[in-house]
Protein backbone atom coordinates (compact mmCIF):
# COMPACT_ATOMS: atom_id res chain seq x y z
CA UNK A 1 0.00 0.00 0.00
CA UNK A 2 1.24 3.58 -0.66
CA UNK A 3 2.84 5.47 2.23
CA UNK A 4 1.26 8.82 3.10
CA UNK A 5 2.51 10.91 5.98
CA UNK A 6 3.04 8.98 9.19
CA UNK A 7 0.72 6.05 8.47
CA UNK A 8 0.14 3.29 5.92
CA UNK A 9 -2.82 1.25 4.74
CA UNK A 10 -2.54 -2.53 5.07
CA UNK A 11 -4.82 -5.54 4.64
CA UNK A 12 -4.77 -8.16 7.40
CA UNK A 13 -6.80 -10.82 9.19
CA UNK A 14 -7.31 -10.94 12.95
CA UNK A 15 -9.05 -13.93 14.54
CA UNK A 16 -10.84 -15.20 11.42
CA UNK A 17 -8.60 -15.80 8.38
CA UNK A 18 -11.63 -15.85 6.05
CA UNK A 19 -12.09 -12.14 6.78
CA UNK A 20 -9.63 -9.68 5.22
CA UNK A 21 -9.89 -6.10 6.46
CA UNK A 22 -8.21 -2.78 5.73
CA UNK A 23 -6.30 -1.06 8.54
CA UNK A 24 -4.61 2.28 8.89
CA UNK A 25 -1.40 1.75 10.80
CA UNK A 26 0.27 4.68 12.53
CA UNK A 27 0.68 5.07 16.26
CA UNK A 28 -1.94 2.29 16.62
CA UNK A 29 -3.78 0.17 14.03
CA UNK A 30 -7.30 1.33 13.17
CA UNK A 31 -9.68 -0.87 11.17
CA UNK A 32 -11.31 1.06 8.33
CA UNK A 33 -13.55 -1.65 6.83
CA UNK A 34 -16.64 -2.14 8.94
CA UNK A 35 -18.63 -5.03 7.40
CA UNK A 36 -17.75 -8.72 7.30
CA UNK A 37 -16.07 -9.82 4.10
CA UNK A 38 -12.94 -9.30 2.03
CA UNK A 39 -11.69 -5.75 1.53
CA UNK A 40 -8.90 -3.89 -0.27
CA UNK A 41 -8.02 -0.22 -0.57
CA UNK A 42 -5.86 2.31 -2.33
CA UNK A 43 -5.38 6.00 -1.72
CA UNK A 44 -3.90 9.23 -2.97
CA UNK A 45 -3.48 12.08 -0.52
CA UNK A 46 -6.45 12.06 1.83
CA UNK A 47 -8.72 10.20 -0.64
CA UNK A 48 -9.25 6.47 -0.15
CA UNK A 49 -11.05 3.99 -2.39
CA UNK A 50 -12.34 1.02 -0.39
CA UNK A 51 -13.47 -2.09 -2.30
CA UNK A 52 -15.51 -4.76 -0.50
CA UNK A 53 -16.82 -8.26 -1.24
CA UNK A 54 -19.21 -10.22 0.98
CA UNK A 55 -21.06 -13.52 1.24
CA UNK A 56 -24.52 -11.99 0.87
CA UNK A 57 -23.95 -10.45 -2.58
CA UNK A 58 -22.01 -11.03 -5.79
CA UNK A 59 -21.31 -7.42 -6.75
CA UNK A 60 -18.43 -5.54 -5.20
CA UNK A 61 -19.06 -2.37 -3.24
CA UNK A 62 -16.71 0.51 -4.04
CA UNK A 63 -16.73 3.55 -1.78
CA UNK A 64 -14.74 6.77 -2.05
CA UNK A 65 -13.78 8.44 1.23
CA UNK A 66 -12.12 11.76 1.95
CA UNK A 67 -10.63 11.51 5.39
CA UNK A 68 -13.18 9.48 7.34
CA UNK A 69 -16.19 10.76 5.39
CA UNK A 70 -17.73 8.88 2.45
CA UNK A 71 -18.10 11.26 -0.50
CA UNK A 72 -19.20 8.86 -3.25
CA UNK A 73 -20.03 5.25 -4.10
CA UNK A 74 -19.21 3.67 -7.45
CA UNK A 75 -22.21 1.71 -8.70
CA UNK A 76 -21.57 -1.67 -10.31
CA UNK A 77 -23.57 -2.61 -13.40
CA UNK A 78 -21.93 -5.99 -13.83
CA UNK A 79 -24.18 -8.93 -14.62
CA UNK A 80 -25.21 -10.78 -11.47
CA UNK A 81 -24.05 -14.42 -11.78
CA UNK A 82 -26.99 -16.85 -11.85
CA UNK A 83 -25.33 -19.03 -9.20
CA UNK A 84 -25.87 -18.83 -5.45
CA UNK A 85 -23.43 -20.97 -3.46
CA UNK A 86 -24.99 -23.66 -1.28
CA UNK A 87 -22.18 -23.09 1.19
CA UNK A 88 -21.06 -24.15 4.64
CA UNK A 89 -17.94 -22.53 6.10
CA UNK A 90 -16.23 -24.94 8.51
CA UNK A 91 -13.33 -25.14 10.95
CA UNK A 92 -12.08 -28.72 11.09
CA UNK A 93 -9.41 -30.97 12.56
CA UNK A 94 -6.83 -30.52 15.26
CA UNK A 95 -5.15 -27.72 13.27
CA UNK A 96 -8.49 -25.90 12.87
CA UNK A 97 -8.25 -25.84 9.11
CA UNK A 98 -10.64 -23.45 7.39
CA UNK A 99 -12.78 -25.29 4.86
CA UNK A 100 -15.81 -24.70 2.64
CA UNK A 101 -18.29 -27.41 1.68
CA UNK A 102 -20.57 -26.84 -1.30
CA UNK A 103 -23.46 -29.17 -2.13
CA UNK A 104 -25.66 -29.22 -5.25
CA UNK A 105 -28.38 -26.59 -5.32
CA UNK A 106 -31.51 -28.02 -3.72
CA UNK A 107 -29.71 -31.06 -2.28
CA UNK A 108 -31.45 -32.65 0.71
CA UNK A 109 -29.87 -35.10 3.21
CA UNK A 110 -32.13 -37.90 2.01
CA UNK A 111 -31.02 -37.53 -1.60
CA UNK A 112 -28.22 -40.05 -1.14
CA UNK A 113 -24.42 -39.97 -1.04
CA UNK A 114 -22.41 -37.69 -3.29
CA UNK A 115 -19.01 -38.22 -4.95
CA UNK A 116 -16.50 -35.77 -3.49
CA UNK A 117 -14.44 -33.27 -5.44
CA UNK A 118 -11.65 -31.41 -3.65
CA UNK A 119 -11.01 -28.01 -5.25
CA UNK A 120 -7.93 -26.56 -3.53
CA UNK A 121 -5.15 -24.15 -4.26
CA UNK A 122 -3.40 -25.26 -1.10
CA UNK A 123 -0.10 -23.42 -1.50
CA UNK A 124 1.54 -20.26 -0.19
CA UNK A 125 0.31 -16.74 -0.84
CA UNK A 126 -3.25 -17.57 -1.86
CA UNK A 127 -6.48 -18.35 0.01
CA UNK A 128 -9.58 -20.10 -1.32
CA UNK A 129 -11.78 -20.05 1.80
CA UNK A 130 -12.88 -16.43 2.07
CA UNK A 131 -16.00 -14.56 3.18
CA UNK A 132 -16.84 -13.63 -0.40
CA UNK A 133 -19.62 -15.12 -2.52
CA UNK A 134 -17.64 -14.70 -5.74
CA UNK A 135 -14.89 -16.95 -4.38
CA UNK A 136 -17.23 -19.95 -4.68
CA UNK A 137 -19.07 -19.48 -7.99
CA UNK A 138 -16.98 -21.89 -10.07
CA UNK A 139 -16.97 -24.43 -7.24
CA UNK A 140 -20.76 -24.23 -6.96
CA UNK A 141 -21.07 -24.83 -10.70
CA UNK A 142 -19.06 -28.01 -10.21
CA UNK A 143 -21.20 -28.98 -7.22
CA UNK A 144 -24.31 -28.60 -9.37
CA UNK A 145 -22.93 -31.26 -11.70
CA UNK A 146 -23.50 -33.74 -8.84
CA UNK A 147 -20.56 -33.39 -6.46
CA UNK A 148 -19.92 -32.43 -2.87
CA UNK A 149 -17.14 -29.90 -3.41
CA UNK A 150 -14.65 -29.37 -0.60
CA UNK A 151 -12.14 -26.51 -0.42
CA UNK A 152 -9.58 -26.39 2.38
CA UNK A 153 -6.80 -23.92 3.21
CA UNK A 154 -3.95 -25.82 4.82
CA UNK A 155 -0.66 -24.83 6.33
CA UNK A 156 1.26 -22.26 4.31
CA UNK A 157 -1.81 -20.34 3.15
CA UNK A 158 -2.13 -16.69 4.26
CA UNK A 159 -4.00 -15.25 7.19
CA UNK A 160 -2.77 -17.46 10.03
CA UNK A 161 0.52 -15.82 11.02
CA UNK A 162 4.26 -16.33 10.34
CA UNK A 163 4.56 -19.68 12.14
CA UNK A 164 1.73 -21.10 10.00
CA UNK A 165 3.40 -19.75 6.86
CA UNK A 166 6.69 -21.46 7.72
CA UNK A 167 5.21 -24.90 8.39
CA UNK A 168 5.75 -25.83 4.73
CA UNK A 169 9.46 -25.00 4.68
CA UNK A 170 11.35 -27.70 2.71
CA UNK A 171 8.21 -29.88 2.51
CA UNK A 172 5.61 -28.69 0.02
CA UNK A 173 4.47 -32.20 -0.78
CA UNK A 174 4.13 -33.74 2.67
CA UNK A 175 2.51 -30.86 4.55
CA UNK A 176 0.04 -29.55 1.97
CA UNK A 177 -1.16 -33.00 0.92
CA UNK A 178 -1.57 -34.15 4.54
CA UNK A 179 -3.77 -31.14 5.29
CA UNK A 180 -6.07 -31.89 2.34
CA UNK A 181 -6.47 -35.50 3.49
CA UNK A 182 -7.09 -34.43 7.09
CA UNK A 183 -9.71 -31.89 6.00
CA UNK A 184 -11.48 -34.49 3.85
CA UNK A 185 -11.70 -37.04 6.65
CA UNK A 186 -12.72 -34.47 9.28
CA UNK A 187 -15.54 -33.07 7.12
CA UNK A 188 -16.73 -36.55 6.08
CA UNK A 189 -16.97 -37.55 9.75
CA UNK A 190 -19.63 -34.86 10.27
CA UNK A 191 -21.26 -35.10 6.83
CA UNK A 192 -22.23 -38.68 5.95
CA UNK A 193 -23.45 -37.55 2.52
CA UNK A 194 -19.80 -37.51 1.39
CA UNK A 195 -18.96 -40.80 -0.33
CA UNK A 196 -15.29 -41.51 0.41
CA UNK A 197 -15.23 -44.39 -2.07
CA UNK A 198 -15.51 -41.79 -4.87
CA UNK A 199 -13.10 -38.92 -4.26
CA UNK A 200 -11.49 -36.72 -6.92
CA UNK A 201 -9.37 -33.59 -6.79
CA UNK A 202 -8.81 -30.77 -9.25
CA UNK A 203 -6.71 -27.62 -9.16
CA UNK A 204 -4.64 -25.14 -11.12
CA UNK A 205 -1.00 -24.05 -10.72
CA UNK A 206 -0.05 -25.09 -7.18
CA UNK A 207 -3.47 -26.69 -7.01
CA UNK A 208 -2.56 -28.65 -10.16
CA UNK A 209 0.65 -29.83 -8.51
CA UNK A 210 -1.32 -30.83 -5.43
CA UNK A 211 -3.91 -32.69 -7.54
CA UNK A 212 -1.29 -34.74 -9.39
CA UNK A 213 0.53 -35.34 -6.11
CA UNK A 214 -2.68 -36.62 -4.54
CA UNK A 215 -3.26 -39.46 -7.02
CA UNK A 216 0.44 -40.29 -7.12
CA UNK A 217 1.08 -40.53 -3.38
CA UNK A 218 -2.37 -41.18 -1.92
CA UNK A 219 -4.28 -43.34 -4.43
CA UNK A 220 -5.93 -44.97 -1.41
CA UNK A 221 -7.77 -41.67 -0.82
CA UNK A 222 -8.04 -40.05 -4.27
CA UNK A 223 -9.51 -41.93 -7.22
CA UNK A 224 -9.17 -39.38 -10.05
CA UNK A 225 -7.56 -35.97 -10.61
CA UNK A 226 -7.50 -32.98 -12.95
CA UNK A 227 -4.20 -31.08 -12.82
CA UNK A 228 -4.12 -27.69 -14.54
CA UNK A 229 -0.66 -26.29 -15.30
CA UNK A 230 1.03 -28.37 -12.58
CA UNK A 231 4.60 -27.84 -11.45
CA UNK A 232 6.23 -31.23 -12.02
CA UNK A 233 9.79 -30.26 -11.02
CA UNK A 234 10.46 -27.30 -8.74
CA UNK A 235 13.85 -26.76 -10.37
CA UNK A 236 11.92 -25.39 -13.37
CA UNK A 237 9.85 -22.87 -11.42
CA UNK A 238 10.57 -19.23 -10.44
CA UNK A 239 13.63 -19.03 -8.21
CA UNK A 240 12.33 -16.06 -6.18
CA UNK A 241 9.35 -18.20 -5.12
CA UNK A 242 10.82 -21.68 -4.88
CA UNK A 243 14.06 -20.85 -3.05
CA UNK A 244 12.14 -18.93 -0.41
CA UNK A 245 10.51 -22.18 0.68
CA UNK A 246 12.79 -24.99 -0.51
CA UNK A 247 16.24 -23.38 -0.36
CA UNK A 248 18.87 -23.40 -3.11
CA UNK A 249 18.71 -26.50 -5.33
CA UNK A 250 22.51 -26.91 -5.25
CA UNK A 251 22.54 -26.83 -1.46
CA UNK A 252 19.41 -28.94 -0.90
CA UNK A 253 19.07 -31.29 -3.89
CA UNK A 254 17.30 -33.89 -1.75
CA UNK A 255 14.55 -31.37 -0.90
CA UNK A 256 13.84 -30.72 -4.57
CA UNK A 257 13.89 -34.43 -5.30
CA UNK A 258 11.46 -35.17 -2.48
CA UNK A 259 9.00 -32.49 -3.62
CA UNK A 260 9.14 -33.35 -7.32
CA UNK A 261 6.50 -35.45 -9.08
CA UNK A 262 9.06 -37.13 -11.31
CA UNK A 263 10.13 -39.99 -9.03
CA UNK A 264 6.48 -40.78 -8.30
CA UNK A 265 5.57 -41.04 -11.98
CA UNK A 266 5.85 -44.85 -12.20
CA UNK A 267 3.36 -45.13 -9.31
CA UNK A 268 0.44 -43.59 -11.20
CA UNK A 269 -2.50 -45.98 -11.00
CA UNK A 270 -5.43 -43.52 -11.03
CA UNK A 271 -6.95 -41.47 -13.89
CA UNK A 272 -5.07 -38.18 -14.23
CA UNK A 273 -6.04 -35.43 -16.67
CA UNK A 274 -3.36 -32.79 -17.29
CA UNK A 275 -4.21 -29.43 -18.89
CA UNK A 276 -1.51 -26.95 -19.89
CA UNK A 277 -1.33 -23.74 -21.92
CA UNK A 278 1.49 -23.88 -24.48
CA UNK A 279 2.29 -20.20 -24.01
CA UNK A 280 2.10 -20.26 -20.21
CA UNK A 281 4.89 -17.94 -19.02
CA UNK A 282 4.54 -18.84 -15.34
CA UNK A 283 4.45 -22.64 -15.14
CA UNK A 284 6.20 -23.04 -18.47
CA UNK A 285 5.28 -25.84 -20.85
CA UNK A 286 8.56 -27.60 -20.05
CA UNK A 287 6.73 -29.05 -17.04
CA UNK A 288 4.35 -30.80 -19.44
CA UNK A 289 6.97 -31.78 -22.04
CA UNK A 290 9.34 -33.26 -19.46
CA UNK A 291 10.04 -36.80 -20.73
CA UNK A 292 9.71 -38.01 -17.13
CA UNK A 293 6.19 -36.64 -16.70
CA UNK A 294 3.74 -38.90 -14.84
CA UNK A 295 2.92 -42.13 -16.71
CA UNK A 296 0.54 -44.92 -15.73
CA UNK A 297 2.03 -47.84 -13.88
CA UNK A 298 2.17 -51.40 -15.17
CA UNK A 299 3.42 -50.50 -18.63
CA UNK A 300 0.03 -49.12 -19.69
CA UNK A 301 0.28 -46.76 -22.65
CA UNK A 302 -0.51 -43.17 -21.74
CA UNK A 303 -1.65 -40.30 -23.87
CA UNK A 304 -0.75 -36.65 -23.38
CA UNK A 305 -2.26 -33.96 -25.57
CA UNK A 306 -2.41 -30.23 -25.04
CA UNK A 307 -5.72 -28.55 -24.56
CA UNK A 308 -4.59 -24.99 -25.17
CA UNK A 309 -4.74 -22.96 -28.34
CA UNK A 310 -1.44 -21.33 -29.33
CA UNK A 311 -2.92 -17.87 -28.78
CA UNK A 312 -3.70 -18.55 -25.09
CA UNK A 313 -1.05 -16.89 -22.96
CA UNK A 314 -2.79 -16.71 -19.63
CA UNK A 315 -1.69 -19.04 -16.82
CA UNK A 316 -5.23 -18.90 -15.39
CA UNK A 317 -7.43 -20.61 -17.97
CA UNK A 318 -10.90 -21.22 -16.46
CA UNK A 319 -12.14 -24.79 -15.99
CA UNK A 320 -15.86 -24.08 -16.23
CA UNK A 321 -17.93 -22.42 -18.97
CA UNK A 322 -17.88 -18.66 -18.24
CA UNK A 323 -21.49 -18.38 -19.37
CA UNK A 324 -22.42 -20.53 -16.37
CA UNK A 325 -21.11 -17.72 -14.15
CA UNK A 326 -22.96 -14.98 -16.01
CA UNK A 327 -19.98 -13.88 -18.14
CA UNK A 328 -20.09 -13.23 -21.87
CA UNK A 329 -16.56 -14.14 -22.91
CA UNK A 330 -15.71 -15.61 -26.28
CA UNK A 331 -14.66 -19.24 -26.27
CA UNK A 332 -11.53 -18.11 -28.08
CA UNK A 333 -9.98 -16.95 -24.80
CA UNK A 334 -9.47 -20.60 -23.96
CA UNK A 335 -12.25 -22.35 -22.08
CA UNK A 336 -10.87 -25.79 -21.31
CA UNK A 337 -12.48 -28.38 -19.13
CA UNK A 338 -16.13 -27.49 -19.50
CA UNK A 339 -16.85 -31.20 -19.33
CA UNK A 340 -14.43 -31.83 -16.45
CA UNK A 341 -17.36 -32.66 -14.17
CA UNK A 342 -18.55 -35.24 -16.68
CA UNK A 343 -15.05 -36.70 -17.00
CA UNK A 344 -14.73 -36.98 -13.23
CA UNK A 345 -18.15 -38.57 -12.92
CA UNK A 346 -17.17 -41.16 -15.56
CA UNK A 347 -13.91 -41.90 -13.74
CA UNK A 348 -15.55 -42.20 -10.34
CA UNK A 349 -18.29 -44.42 -11.74
CA UNK A 350 -15.72 -46.76 -13.25
CA UNK A 351 -16.58 -45.95 -16.86
CA UNK A 352 -14.74 -47.96 -19.50
CA UNK A 353 -12.14 -50.50 -18.53
CA UNK A 354 -10.86 -48.38 -15.65
CA UNK A 355 -7.39 -48.01 -17.18
CA UNK A 356 -5.65 -44.83 -16.07
CA UNK A 357 -5.32 -42.32 -18.87
CA UNK A 358 -3.26 -39.16 -19.10
CA UNK A 359 -4.95 -36.90 -21.63
CA UNK A 360 -6.11 -33.39 -22.28
CA UNK A 361 -9.67 -32.14 -22.41
CA UNK A 362 -9.46 -30.62 -25.89
CA UNK A 363 -12.24 -32.98 -27.01
CA UNK A 364 -14.47 -31.79 -24.22
CA UNK A 365 -13.70 -28.15 -25.01
CA UNK A 366 -14.61 -28.62 -28.65
CA UNK A 367 -17.76 -30.49 -27.65
CA UNK A 368 -18.87 -27.67 -25.39
CA UNK A 369 -18.07 -24.87 -27.84
CA UNK A 370 -19.70 -26.68 -30.78
CA UNK A 371 -22.70 -28.12 -28.94
CA UNK A 372 -21.67 -31.71 -29.73
CA UNK A 373 -21.20 -34.50 -27.25
CA UNK A 374 -17.67 -35.30 -26.10
CA UNK A 375 -17.82 -38.60 -28.03
CA UNK A 376 -18.90 -36.86 -31.23
CA UNK A 377 -16.12 -34.33 -30.96
CA UNK A 378 -13.32 -36.73 -30.05
CA UNK A 379 -12.62 -37.77 -33.63
CA UNK A 380 -12.18 -34.13 -34.60
CA UNK A 381 -9.90 -33.13 -31.76
CA UNK A 382 -7.83 -36.25 -31.21
CA UNK A 383 -5.11 -35.06 -33.60
CA UNK A 384 -5.36 -31.33 -32.87
CA UNK A 385 -2.08 -29.59 -32.26
CA UNK A 386 -0.52 -26.18 -32.92
CA UNK A 387 0.04 -25.88 -36.62
CA UNK A 388 -2.87 -28.03 -37.83
CA UNK A 389 -5.88 -26.53 -39.57
CA UNK A 390 -7.59 -25.48 -36.36
CA UNK A 391 -6.10 -22.12 -35.40
CA UNK A 392 -3.55 -22.24 -38.24
CA UNK A 393 -3.67 -18.48 -38.85
CA UNK A 394 -3.23 -17.67 -35.17
CA UNK A 395 -0.36 -20.14 -34.91
CA UNK A 396 1.41 -18.61 -37.91
CA UNK A 397 1.06 -15.14 -36.45
CA UNK A 398 2.53 -16.37 -33.17
CA UNK A 399 5.44 -18.00 -35.00
CA UNK A 400 6.15 -14.78 -36.88
CA UNK A 401 6.15 -12.80 -33.64
CA UNK A 402 8.51 -15.29 -32.03
CA UNK A 403 10.86 -15.15 -34.98
CA UNK A 404 10.97 -11.37 -34.82
CA UNK A 405 11.88 -11.63 -31.13
CA UNK A 406 14.44 -14.30 -31.87
CA UNK A 407 12.70 -16.84 -29.62
CA UNK A 408 13.61 -20.49 -30.01
CA UNK A 409 10.69 -22.37 -31.52
CA UNK A 410 9.35 -25.75 -30.52
CA UNK A 411 8.77 -27.86 -33.59
CA UNK A 412 5.62 -29.94 -33.37
CA UNK A 413 5.40 -33.16 -35.39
Amino acid sequence: MPHVGADVLVTASEQDPTQVHVYRVGDAPLRLSTEDGVHSATRGGDVRVLTSWALDRSDQRVRVLRGDEQVAEVTSYAVTPPIEPNLRLLTVGERRLRAALLLPTGYQPGDGPLPVLLDPYGGPRAQRVLASRNAFLASQWLADQGFAVLIADGRGTPGRGPAWDREIAFDFAGITLADQVDALHAVAADHPELDLSRVAIRGWSYGGYLSALAVLRRPDVFHAAIAGAPVTDWRLYDTHYTERYLGHPDERPEVYQRNSLIDDAPNLTRPLLIIHGLADDNVVVAHLLNPSRPQPAGGTQSECRTGAKPTCRNHRLPLVPPTALGCRWSVRVGIYGAQSGVRLAESLAGAGDGSPVLRSCSASHRAWSSGKSSTQASTVSSSWRPGCRTGRGAHRRRVRRQRRRGDQLIRWR
